[in-house]
């Protein structure tokens, strides 16, 4: 249907806007060559011929060219102007949506063209095509014989992107927004070079001036240099301060294909990605970690814990209607608790994933996981624990637990084919090196992560390292 044909469309046009835009361009784009070198009769005065740069058969004071000039025309509405504007009509009128991270359809259409920004530039994309077709296409207006106003144009546009990029870093990531200052800096070094040389081209006495001699030989020498030398160096400081960022960076969750936080997202916004489930008397201490370790792993995750988020204590079914997921955390009690089984009965009802996470030690609250068993109501047994691993609440296994936290991801068809999973990665203090966990999730329906394998395929954690 449609829906599914949208997501394509889109990426498909915005694939191929640059290209097609520089083609529509080029319509204007003639080269004149001498048809005539005259008679002495009118002082030898040249006729010239001018022919479609791209086309040398077709002549440009030709109907047939005329033609084609007015075709250019419409496309230049549907193409370079119009699609911009389609995406600054969808961006805006998805704004809320975006920015409150409760996408829709159509949002999930556009994910390619905000997703890498900040949420506060999430209109940015429209007006990045317009800096690409302000140096592809529009030179190309300009006719052949101004070189140098071309070559201006760019640097300007060039410039005055660079000192936007600089000043309000709109990308989520800061190495993206480092790439892009950098490939500015460099497009700058090389519109300069071109600049100087095409003057140098038009007058020796400007390179002289230049102390560069009387043709461009010695400017493009300097420039080559120059360039070659400043690049290096902002990639080797660039590098640097990656790596120092990256030692000092508390480890987070990341997409492996984009190594990019995952984009968290609800289609409820008053609603949350986990509900923890415990008996406050055993569990409350054990389950409060996990929250924090869950929070710092995987930034933006909505987590509700009664001391943090309850409001009202007959609105248990409620809180958890509107979570993804719920933990139950199995420690000493919990199915003696009214208030537990009611959580519980609620999650089976409304065919909740389930993770459980087992309190071993007695001493702090834990009971054998039979005996829990036992304890459990026998219209809830089946549902809790059959066909379904536990994971041994310990310090292990609390890493291992945020590594398969709970992250429910909504994505669109085409960030389909690159989602290849997600990777933590783990400082490992005893040899100082940097470790990548791999954790593959799969982008589904908007509440069934875990029901994907639970408990059709059993969630398996061990606590090796």
């Amino acid at each position: 249907g449609i829906d599914r044909a949208l997501p394509f469309a889109l990426f498909l046009t915005f694939f191929c806007i640059i290209s097609a835009s520089t083609r529509i361009f080029k319509t204007f784009l003639c080269d004149a060559f001498v048809y005539d070198d005259g008679s002495p009769e009118d002082g030898f005065s040249q006729t010239y011929r001018s022919y479609l740069h791209d086309d040398y058969s077709l002549e440009c004071s030709t109907g047939e060219y005329a033609r084609s000039r007015n075709w250019a025309y419409a496309l230049i509405a549907l193409w370079p102007v119009g699609v911009p504007l389609l995406y600054s009509t969808m961006l805006a009128a998805n704004r809320k949506s975006i920015s409150e991270h409760a996408p829709n359809e159509l949002s999930r259409s556009i994910g390619f063209l905000h997703r890498d920004y900040n949420p506060r530039f999430f209109w940015w994309e429209p007006i990045e095509l317009l800096r690409k077709l302000s140096l592809t296409g529009v030179p190309l207006l300009i006719a052949s014989s101004a070189e140098l106003a071309r070559v201006v144009l760019a640097l300007l546009v060039t410039l005055l992107s660079l000192a936007v990029h600089v000043n309000l870093q709109p990308f989520k990531r800061s190495t993206d927004n480092k790439l892009c200052a950098f490939i500015q800096f460099s497009l700058t070094l090389i519109y300069l070079t071109v600049l100087i040389l095409k003057v140098c081209e038009e007058s020796g006495e400007v390179c002289e001036a230049f102390g560069a001699g009387s043709d461009s030989s010695g400017v493009f020498l300097f420039f080559t240099t120059f360039s070659t030398i400043a690049l290096l160096t902002l990639l080797i400081m660039g590098l640097a301060q990656i790596l120092y960022a990256s030692s000092r960076t508390v480890p987070v969750l990341r997409l492996k294909e984009t190594l990019m936080r995952p984009e968290l997202s609800l289609l409820d916004k008053n609603g949350y990605h986990l509900f923890l489930s415990h008996i406050w008397r055993s569990g409350q201490d054990q389950v409060a970690v996990i929250k924090r370790q869950l929070q710092l792993c995987l930034p933006g995750v909505r987590i509700f814990l009664d001391v943090d988020d309850l409001l009202d204590i007959s609105a248990l079914e409620t809180y958890i209607a509107k979570s993804a997921v719920v933990l139950i955390f199995l420690s000493r009690g919990y199915f003696c608790s009214t208030n537990c089984l009611r959580e519980a009965r609620s999650s089976k009802e409304g065919s909740k994933p389930l993770v459980l996470v087992h309190e071993a030690d007695l001493s702090k609250g834990g009971i054998a996981l039979e005996e829990s068993r036992a304890e459990c109501p026998d219209d809830l047994r089946s549902f809790v624990f059959d066909d379904r691993s536990v994971i041994q609440y310990d310090a292990e296994s609390l890493l291992l637990l945020t590594r398969h936290s709970i992250f429910k991801y909504q994505a669109d068809p085409v960030s389909y084919w690159l989602l290849a999973g997600l990777f933590l990665p783990v400082h490992i203090v005893t040899s100082n090196l940097l470790r990548f966990i791999t954790v593959f999730a799969f982008p589904i329906s908007p509440s069934a992560f875990f029901a994907s394998f639970l408990p059709s395929h059993p969630f398996i954690i061990t606590s090796s390292q």
